[in-house]
């Protein structure tokens, strides 16, 4: 049967042939040339075929120009098809894996020619299986793909029902072309019930079912096609699309399964039953008119999850048939007292006489089986102490969904453990606990709380029992391992403070027992006086981990005083079942006004011959809480000294009174200051005075006298010149003073002795923390000494950062650049030359960094040409360290 598209194609051709002769006259006529492969009808230009007519070689009348050129082909689709929209299919067919198709030998002149056709691939049907209700009626879609995935518009598609097949066609799809298309005609139709053909759509539209919902509206893309069937019996319909024009055969046609079910149908609804007896389960399966179905129906019950309910012979999965009267009956039991849910899955199957199985639909149901149930459970520490009260929890519970009735608990205690209360009371029967409870709904439960004592180290187990009626009783047990009292705990800190003080309390915690400590927990709880350092919320909760026999763990807590009053803070300490508490109180007041104070200190050379240079060295430190303003340092010399240099920034008005004023705007707390002087000893005095006073605001004034003795020069000397008149250095000197080299005195004439100290600036501190010592070296000797040297010692726990020497004057410190053992522990600080007789050396600066808690000494010592290190100069600094 040829096509209709094929139809049209030669009577165009015919048409258009005639009008060629018509026009022509008796000359040549050159017509298209015939496509030998098949593939189309006519070559492309400029192939053609010249036909003599019998008025050849006469004059030529003149030829008509066509009044159009033939249209192109449409461009194939470029929008891919999305996915189509299917039925739930109950079981679907792997994809075919299409065979690719040989290559078909072209024309030699086709090399520039593409057809549309040779762009075909293969057909998609969708669904390919679906179950529908007889009477209804199904939508199937169709489209041709090409090799790329794309939808081709306006392809022929044909529509074929088997023989075999129940139902028939309703409708086919047709193609909405435009009327300015060239022959434009519609080319879908319904031929009988079971053969129908259209076209691929050429846009996009919308297909409904005639109804004012929207929902079952079906959204038809360009380049599908569709047709409806429906059966008024059931049976199946087997229904093939093929693509005529495809270039694949194999992949050109495709087939869809509609099973149609005359049959509706109802599960059973959930339901509660009493535990131990028998749950009747009965689908209900008809037709639509009412009957009955045929005998080939089933339904499958199948017990889902984890449930004590079985079906008779103890299946969890059973078909059931469908008798006469449309029913499916299936007993599920459960043991007795056995509380619970069953979920049950149901699938209505239908077999037809080849054995096949069809599932049409499944639902779900639930057995609820209600029993009265009773638990207990006893819970409390697994260590304890001796002496401490121990508290248990019993639960009582009816997990259960009926109420337990006369329930009964009761706890008996081991010999060794003495009761002491019970919440809510309890009776005491000998060493048994017991509580009389009544009634406890299901799913409902009762806590009991147990104080009792144990009075010896050993293992305790403490059983917990309760009845209730029907014979229901339930029991669990709790072991305690209790020791000797072995938690120790000190805590000492300040009691006085002032408003805005950080206060710090040094906690001890010490395992004095033989056996370890496990699960010390610290839990502190202070006043809203009390501000935690870290800022944490009361109370704080740490843990220590396990302390080992005989071990002791230091920690500390810092806080902020914030407001005046007294103020405590309770730690609490636990381990092991143990638990121990302490509190300290401390007593803030408001703040005094801030002091302003200096501390003056001149020193100078305690003996010297005319000729000699020499160094006067002022220092001022701020030891008030106030910054002091307006700083002036006025310092006079004897006459007995001739000034040749002084730290820059002195007053030159000043030295015309034969003094050295200096004026510093400011110094904060803690900070200093300091001004030298150097000076050559012109005329001796037995007792020359040099003085320096400083004034600062508000209302400061510290003076402070070095007396010096100034020898004559030595007779083998050449005499001295006579001293030229004292003439003011300059206030901005070239250079900077330098020592004097001195001369020592007779040989053992000299006193004193070298000394050294070390201060630590932070104790306690924190592991991580930065720790600062000062350290001072001083030569008490009435005779300058040599060669000193100083080496540190550090322990194991503090880590080096840096060392430096203090300022005298106003410049920064000074960085030093020690050497170090192997170990790093051992510091050898750089030699200083000469030290003074009375002379301090400027403080070094020592910091380093806390790497574990603990105490700590660091250990200094100081040798030089007068002290061997046979008998050093020593002295050490112990820190507390604190983990954080």
């Amino acid at each position: 049967m040829l096509a209709r598209s094929s139809q049209l194609e030669r009577r165009s051709l015919l048409v258009f042939a005639g009008c060629l002769l018509a026009i022509s006259g008796c000359a040549q006529i050159r017509l298209p040339a015939i496509d030998p492969t098949g593939q189309s009808i006519f070559l492309p230009s400029p192939y053609s075929t010249t036909l003599e007519t019998p008025c050849a070689g006469l004059p030529k009348p003149s030829c008509l120009e066509p009044a159009w050129e033939a249209p192109p082909l449409p461009p194939p689709c470029v929008e891919p098809g999305p996915a189509l929209p299917v039925f739930e299919p109950l079981q679907v067919a792997p994809p075919i894996v299409a065979t690719p198709a040989p290559p078909r030998t072209k024309h030699p002149h086709l090399d520039k020619l593409k057809h549309k056709h040779d762009q075909l691939g293969h057909i998609t049907l969708t669904p390919t299986k679906v179950i529908a209700p007889v009477g209804g009626e199904v939508i199937l879609t169709a489209g041709l793909c090409d090799p790329s995935g794309l939808l081709v518009t306006r392809e022929p598609v044909r529509w074929i029902m088997t023989n075999d097949s129940v139902g028939h066609f309703v409708e086919v799809g047709d193609d909405e072309r435009s009327h300015l298309l060239f022959a434009s005609s519609n080319d879908s139709k319904l031929l009988s019930g079971s053969f129908a053909e259209g076209r691929t759509s050429a846009k996009r539209h919308v297909i409904t079912r005639g109804t004012p919902s929207e929902l079952d509206d079906l959204t038809l893309l360009a380049g599908q096609a569709w047709a409806s069937v429906t059966s008024p019996v059931e049976g199946i319909s087997y229904v093939t699309v093929i693509a005529p024009e495809a270039t694949i055969w194999s992949e050109r046609r495709q087939t869809a399964t509609v099973h149609w079910i005359d049959a509706q149908w109802s599960f059973p609804q959930p339901s509660v039953v009493q535990a131990g007896s028998t749950a009747e389960l009965t689908t209900v399966v008809t037709r639509t008119s009412g009957e009955a179905p045929p005998p080939n129906y089933l339904v499958r019950y199948e017990i889902a999850g984890d449930s004590p309910a079985r079906f008779p012979g103890g299946q969890t999965a059973v078909d059931v048939p469908v008798d006469g009267a449309g029913r499916a009956t299936i007993a599920l039991v459960s043991p007795p007292g056995v509380p619970g849910v069953s979920q049950v899955k149901m699938q209505i199957v239908r077999a037809d006489v080849n054995g096949t199985r069809l599932t049409i639909t499944e639902g779900w149901t639930s057995v609820t089986w209600s029993a009265p149930a009773l638990d207990v459970a006893i819970a409390g520490p697994s260590v304890g102490s001796v002496g401490a009260a121990i508290v248990y929890r019993v639960t009582v519970s009816n997990p259960g969904d009926i109420p337990v009735t006369d329930i009964a608990a009761a706890v008996d205690l081991p010999a060794g453990i003495s009761y002491i209360s019970s919440s809510p009371t309890a009776q005491l029967f000998g060493n048994r606990v017991e509580w009389r409870l009544g009634e406890l709904a299901g799913g409902g439960r009762l806590e009991l709380q147990m104080n009792v004592r144990p009075e010896a180290a050993q293992n305790y187990r403490l059983t917990a029992r309760a009845l209730g009626a029907g014979g229901l009783q339930a029991e669990s047990f709790v072991d305690t391992q209790v020791f000797e009292p072995s938690l120790d705990v000190q805590m000492q800190g300040p009691e006085q403070a002032v408003v805005g003080d950080r206060i710090t309390y040094r906690v001890l915690v010490k395992n004095t027992g033989q056996f370890p400590l496990t699960n010390v927990v610290l839990h502190d709880r202070f006043d809203e006086g009390l501000q935690h350092s870290e800022g944490q919320p009361s109370p704080i909760d740490r843990s220590l981990g396990s302390l080992q026999p005989g071990e002791e763990r230091p920690v500390a807590v810092t806080f902020i005083v914030r407001r005046p009053g007294r103020w405590c803070h309770v730690l609490d300490v636990q381990a092991n079942g143990q638990s121990k508490s302490v509190q300290a109180c401390v007593t803030v007041s408001e703040p005094a006004a801030p002091t302003a104070r200096i501390q003056v200190r001149k020193t100078g050379p305690g003996e010297a011959r005319v000729g000699d240079t020499v160094k006067f060295v002022v220092d001022v430190v701020n030891t008030g809480e106030a910054t002091v303003r307006n700083l002036r340092i006025i310092d006079e010399l004897a006459p007995a000294f001739d000034p040749t240099n002084a730290t820059e920034g002195w007053d030159p008005t000043a030295i015309r009174q034969g003094r050295f004023v200096w004026n510093v705007p400011e110094l904060p707390p803690g900070r200093r200051t300091g001004v030298e002087i150097q000076a050559v000893c012109v005329q001796a005095n037995g007792q020359a005075i040099s003085s320096v006073t400083v004034t600062a605001d508000p209302g400061i004034s510290e003076s402070v006298q070095v007396t010096s003795r100034v020898l004559p020069r030595p007779a083998t000397t050449q005499p001295a010149p006579p001293a030229q008149p004292r003439t003011p250095p300059s206030s901005t000197p070239t250079e900077q003073p330098r020592p004097a080299t001195p001369t020592p005195g007779p040989s053992g004439t000299s006193t004193g002795g070298l000394s050294v100290s070390i201060a630590d600036t932070r104790d306690p501190a924190n592991v991580n923390d930065t720790i600062g010592y000062t350290i001072s070296v001083a030569n008490d000797r009435n005779v300058e000494d040599r060669n000193v040297r100083v080496r540190i010692v550090l322990p194991d726990g503090l880590r080096f950062q840096r060392i430096s020497r203090s300022p005298i004057g106003p410049s920064g410190a000074v960085p030093l650049q020690p050497q170090f053992s192997s170990d790093g522990r051992t510091i050898e600080l750089p030699e200083v030359q000469t030290v003074r007789a009375g002379e301090t050396l400027p403080p070094l600066s020592l910091q380093v960094t806390a790497t574990r808690a603990g105490r700590f000494t660091v250990q200094v010592e100081a040798t030089s040409l007068r002290t061997p290190a046979q008998s050093p100069a020593t002295d050490a600094e112990e820190t507390t360290v604190f983990a954080p």
